[in-house]
């Protein structure tokens, strides 16, 4: 295979300025999202413009396969077998430079010594589609390349460089036994990047609306344990595993895969087609007990259900925000029998309750309080997922 200062020569040769091959490199790292990036950017260039940097014998998927222990950081690309522990379908997304579609699967592969993400891009993300691919399948990969995550565990990516064998023929399947895949149970504080199959139990804190949109829909809940607390969303139509359980019951969740948030960087439980959720302890509190009172309501860590009569409201207000399109803010007081709470209501939602009135008995449902130092008391929020209803009488 010819080396990357003879690919340079070459492609200066047949005419193209330095510059111009900097330029087209830094296109194609742009195109794929930074997944391709220097020499694997200089390989795919040398393609495009016809030079051919393997020589006879397919050099570059001829490397030995290695056991997925064996990967580290002195590997740029690695070939390596393994079986099927578990597979995401083929997803969507936005390319960020131009907003063309792209596409991307994962699978996760276990040997006798490990295991490992593997993630495949765009025409490569269609294998998991396959009939032939089953949990427990043996495969090869072909050149796949390596990068380390956030936590530095290695991942392989698939894309133009690399290739899945799925009917691998220079292998003896015995020396790749079989494992039952099971579904492991963990706490929340335990969750960690490298699970693909987990069950958690715990508390409903936050249970949203459903969201729809182009592509499908999602419901997203809130779980805690005593160890932590995790946002686990359901798509499509495994959503409809939620419809038996409500805020404050207690719940199995069996079947789940991790995934860090890429806006956020927080951890996220997705679910299956195989996810099942089991209400263990329905909340025993009844629908009064559910209501914080006013004067408890202070300092709460989690959100809280309040209800009372509006006994004042200030006019809708407009927010200048320097750096950002400015914003609406409506203020209302709430009493009950305990005491009196400031409630904030801020950008759309301002100027949807704006209509309420002095007098209007309301319950909220999923606001949180924070202490205000300027007024020096404690106030509600109205949260963008939070409920609010008018009610006849307390």
């Amino acid at each position: 295979m010819l080396s990357k200062l003879d690919i340079t020569t070459q492609l200066l040769k047949i005419g193209l300025t330095k510059s111009e091959v900097k330029e087209k490199l830094e296109r194609i790292a742009e195109y794929s999202d930074d997944l391709i990036t220097g020499d694997d950017a200089l390989y795919v260039l040398s393609k495009q413009m016809g030079i051919d940097f393997l020589n006879p014998n397919n050099e570059l998927f001829a490397q030995d396969c290695i056991k997925i222990e064996d990967i580290s950081q002195d590997n740029s690309y690695a070939s390596f077998y393994g079986r099927v522990a578990y597979y995401i379908p083929p997803k969507e997304f936005d390319r960020s430079e131009d907003g063309a579609k792209g596409h991307y699967s994962v699978i996760w592969l276990y040997d006798s010594t490990n295991e490992i993400k593997v993630l495949l891009w765009d025409d490569k993300a269609s294998y998991t589609a396959k009939k032939a691919f089953k949990i427990n399948k043996l495969v090869k990969i072909l050149n796949g390349k390596v990068k380390f995550n956030n936590d530095n565990i290695p991942e392989i990516h698939i894309g133009h460089m690399g290739d899945i064998d799925f009917l691998p023929t220079d292998v003896n399947s015995i020396e790749f036994p079989k494992k039952p895949i099971k579904s492991q149970i963990v706490n929340i504080g335990d969750l960690n990047t490298q699970t693909y199959s987990l069950s958690v139990q715990g508390t409903i804190m936050l249970k949203q609306e459903v969201y729809n949109f182009e592509q499908g829909a999602l419901q997203k809940i809130n779980l805690k344990d005593n160890t932590g607390k995790v946002d686990i969303i359901f798509w499509n139509d495994d959503r409809y595993e939620l419809n038996k359980s409500d805020e404050g019951d207690v719940v199995f969740i069996k079947d789940l895969y991790l995934k860090q948030n890429q806006r956020t960087s927080k951890l996220e439980l997705h679910s299956k087609n195989t996810t099942v959720v089991k209400v263990i302890l329905k909340d025993p509190r009844s629908d009064a007990e559910k209501f914080t009172p006013i004067n408890f309501a202070a300092n709460k860590e989690q959100l809280i259900n309040i209800q009372g009569i509006i006994i004042e409201k200030q006019p809708l207000r407009t927010i200048q925000r320097p750096s950002r399109e400015d914003t609406y803010l409506f203020k209302l007081r709430l009493s009950d029998k305990t005491g009196t709470i400031i409630v904030n209501f801020w950008d759309k939602l301002a100027q949807e309750y704006e209509e309420l009135n002095v007098g209007d008995i309301i319950s909220l449902y999923k606001v949180s309080s924070r202490f205000n130092d300027y007024s020096e008391e404690f106030e509600i929020t109205f949260k963008y997922f939070s409920r609010l209803k008018k009610e006849e009488d307390i």
